[in-house]
């Protein structure tokens, strides 16, 4: 899957700092857009092909017990 990711920035109750670093990232990691600047507004292209791409590359969700998720899930 993509993660997009928005990061607030400044301090808090004068304890706590947010960094900013907004990001886009793909499926692999790769990171495709990060904000530089507090205020700035990214934008990336993403293709939801390749989301299946990779999960034939990397076959996770194989892994899954389906009756446990229908047993937590369904309740």
């Amino acid at each position: 899957m993509y993660v997009i990711a928005c990061n607030r920035t400044g301090t808090e109750k004068n304890e706590t700092e947010f960094g900013g670093k907004s990001r886009i990232v793909d499926p692999t990691g790769k990171v495709l857009a990060e904000a530089e600047s507090a205020d700035e507004v990214i934008v990336s292209e993403i293709d939801l092909d390749f989301v299946a791409v990779q999960r034939r590359k990397i076959p996770y969700l194989r892994d899954l017990n389906r009756q446990l998720m229908k047993d937590v899930y369904h309740q």
